[in-house]
């Protein structure tokens, strides 16, 4: 089931709303007890992180977090030298432009921004 499904349905009932038929469940069902009512609004916070963070991982680019290799060290100082912008490197590594930065810090090319 897609985390977005799972997310309605767990705030539907912590709303006190079936998420089937939209009615209110009654007053005696265990779902409208108030330490489920917090448990289920506990698990809707924690899979709206888990989908935001999920959206976040496919807006990064491909190589984003991934160790780097001595070829690709060598062709980043190669752009580097050519006068390549950030954004241009990013683009060429898959990686984000705060990434090649700091690595271009790393290899002594740049200094940190304080």
């Amino acid at each position: 089931m897609p985390a977005e499904n799972a997310l309605k349905i767990l705030k539907s009932l912590a709303e006190g709303i079936d998420p089937e038929t939209g009615e209110l469940i009654a007053r005696t069902s265990i779902v409208q007890r108030p330490d489920v009512i917090r448990a289920l609004y506990e698990a809707t916070g924690a899979l709206r992180r888990e989908v935001w963070r999920d959206k976040r991982r496919r807006q990064l680019p491909e190589n984003a977090g991934k160790a780097w290799a001595p070829d690709e060290d060598a062709r980043l100082l190669t752009y580097f030298g050519r006068g390549t912008s950030l954004e241009v490197m990013a683009d060429l590594h898959k990686r984000t432009a705060g990434a090649i930065r700091e690595r271009l810090v790393r290899l002594g090319r740049l200094q940190p921004v304080n």
